[in-house]
């Protein structure tokens, strides 16, 4: 029998992603502030003072906050500043939207119409699923800029890797990602 060796050297797989990412930079001071934040609120899911069984956190007198309601919320602060930027007030909390590229549970790339700078510090929002509703608040640092010209504009793409806290985020990316390759794939069947 043959011995077949792998010579794939990523760890993560890259898939298109064509959604809106509302990003703003952070001085580092905001971007440790941030993070040391995002850090508590992981260990503090994992000490489990989120409790999938309401009741029971209750009668043991932990806070019983539902995950899915967090993240209805999140969402719903993103339709709002979506709304406002509509309305005309696209400066709320200094938010800027670029246009995503691709993602990987490691990074996203997108393209933006201002220039930034390798090693700043963002903290980017995007939904990665519809439905159910998926929308990602995360922190990143860009790794690389290219300007390039869309159109006779000149546009930045921006590729930035991505901090995970919980866990949980990879696995929303991996599961979009999933989602991509599958409908590529009947896609490809159906021609």
């Amino acid at each position: 029998m043959n011995n077949i060796e792998a010579s794939e050297k990523r760890d993560y797989v890259r898939v298109p992603f064509k959604g809106n990412v509302t990003f703003r930079t952070l001085t580092e001071d905001e971007f440790q502030a941030q993070y040391q934040e995002k850090e508590n609120w992981s260990e503090s899911v994992s000490r489990g003072l989120i409790s999938e069984n309401f009741e029971d956190a209750k009668k043991a007198g932990e806070s019983s906050v539902d995950p899915n309601l967090v993240r209805f919320l999140l969402h719903l602060e993103d339709k709002l500043d979506r709304i406002l930027g509509l309305l005309g007030d696209k400066s709320r909390n200094g938010m800027e939207v670029g246009s995503g590229i691709d993602i990987s549970s490691s990074g996203i790339k997108f393209r933006t119409g201002r220039p930034l700078e390798e090693g700043q510090h963002l903290e980017m929002r995007f939904v990665v699923s519809r439905y159910p509703i998926v929308c990602l608040d995360i922190l990143g640092t860009v790794t690389r800029v290219i300007p390039i010209y869309d159109q006779g504009a000149k546009q930045y793409e921006v590729a930035a890797n991505l901090y995970e806290f919980d866990g949980q985020t990879t696995e929303e990316i991996m599961a979009y990602a999933f989602r991509v390759q599958r409908e590529a794939l009947r896609s490809k069947r159906k021609q």
